[in-house]
């Protein structure tokens, strides 16, 4: 929800704890998968 609402990465990485942004970069690319699937339901009409 943070990501979707605007959030910076550095920010959720910071709030989540992770010492790594590959780590936080995971919930990025959920976030972007979730958009190319909309976008494909476009598509669809």
């Amino acid at each position: 929800m943070f990501l979707r609402k605007n959030g910076k990465v550095q920010v959720l990485q910071r709030l989540l704890g992770h010492g790594d942004i590959q780590t936080t970069m995971r919930y990025v690319h959920l976030v972007e998968g979730e958009i190319d699937e909309q976008m494909q339901l476009m598509n669809d009409f």
